[in-house]
């Protein structure tokens, strides 16, 4: 969800005049390839997945601070930690976590909170805290996410609860959303893991359908399963885990009267692409692309030569954001045709049209 910040409305009004009058909103930074986990659901370490690469390329201290001061000249908003692998695996993860501190960025973390407890000082300097948490129980942990050696789960489970302690303390913390990857294994088990997250004082759970490959075609979701899934939840809804936490299936079900039909949705093609307005990606490579769909098609530049700033003022990045307001990348970017940002694709579009109407007072069609 696109939220309206200080420099939101100079972004659409750069939109609007076709010209870049403000840096982007959110930098999502690939930190590392390397993970300690091999989850099924996993589109690059599943354990299922005989033929993945095991690389273990991370992105280089000096390339990420140099790029944290350009993300401030640019009065970048948000820096979103993520990885192709486990983020706080970087070998200099506490030392970026407390540079981009000190640039007064919000950070939000996508983890699988394994990192170790005594971490949880750096941990406390995030917004919000995303976790890969699939499994409510030991044995459905290492049959999903684990797959070796190692206690994994006590350490997750040990960590969530020095969290909810220090919540209880009144400390600042971030807003913890576990991230539940809905499969033919764990369906079951969505009560478990809203009491989980009950007991953990979790303030978001976000059930996702699993977005299968060629090798876990086994952990779709039948239609078999999702009724039986739709079935369990209905079962659940009145409890007071459910009905305490913030989740998604509340809010599908307020919209659209089930639970699940909006995990089923397919994206869609927007008619117009503003997120290269909004937002950077940049990967353990170092690429700077509009978006992680496009980092294979459209590289803007690298962070070890080039400075993001100039990246994101050059007027090849601008032709980009032209082609893309103008409805022109299904007819150049395959990918674009299933975009992943199409929810907030539409969100800027609203508010770019009510700033369109406020400009020629009149009401576009």
């Amino acid at each position: 969800m696109v939220m309206i910040t200080r420099d939101d409305h100079l972004r659409l009004f750069s939109i609007n005049k076709s010209k870049v009058l403000a840096g982007p909103h959110a930098v999502l930074l690939h930190l590392t390839d390397a993970c300690n986990l091999r989850c099924l659901h996993c589109w690059y370490h599943s354990s299922l997945d005989t033929q993945a690469p095991r690389t273990s390329k991370e992105l280089g201290f000096d390339a990420i601070r140099r790029t944290l001061d350009d993300c401030h000249e640019l009065r970048i908003e948000e820096i979103r930690l993520s990885g192709k692998g486990e983020p706080t695996l970087h070998s200099r993860f506490p030392e970026i976590v407390s540079y981009a501190v000190q640039k007064k960025f919000k950070l939000h973390l996508f983890t699988n909170a394994t990192f170790p407890p005594d971490w949880i000082k750096f941990i406390r300097h995030f917004e919000v805290l995303n976790i890969d948490l699939s499994a409510a129980t030991e044995q459905q942990y290492l049959t999903l996410q684990s797959m070796g050696p190692g206690d994994h789960f006590k350490t997750v489970c040990k960590n969530l609860r020095l969290l909810a302690n220090l919540k209880q303390q009144k400390k600042k913390m971030p807003r913890v959303k576990l991230i539940y990857i809905l499969n033919a294994l764990n369906y079951r088990e969505i009560p478990r893991v809203f009491e989980l997250a009950r007991k953990m004082m979790i303030e978001e759970l976000f059930i996702k359908n699993i977005d299968t490959r060629r090798y876990n075609t086994s952990l779709r979701l039948t239609p078999e399963i999702t009724s039986k899934t739709e079935s369990i939840i209905k079962k659940m809804s009145g409890k007071k885990a459910f009905l305490e936490i913030d989740s998604n299936l509340k809010h599908n079900f307020k919209a659209r009267g089930t639970y699940l039909d909006e995990l089923f949705m397919r994206p869609t093609q927007p008619t117009a692409c503003y997120m290269t307005w909004y937002y950077v990606f940049i990967t353990s490579l170092g690429d700077i692309t509009p978006c992680c769909q496009m980092q294979h098609t459209c590289v803007m530049g690298n962070i070890c030569d080039n400075s993001l700033k100039d990246v994101w003022r050059s007027k090849r990045f601008q032709r980009l954001r032209l082609w893309g307001s103008r409805s022109l990348f299904d007819h150049t970017i395959r990918e674009c045709r299933t975009c992943c940002h199409y929810r907030e694709n539409d969100a800027i579009a609203r508010q770019l049209k009510s700033v369109r109407n406020n400009t020629t007072g009149k009401t576009m069609p």
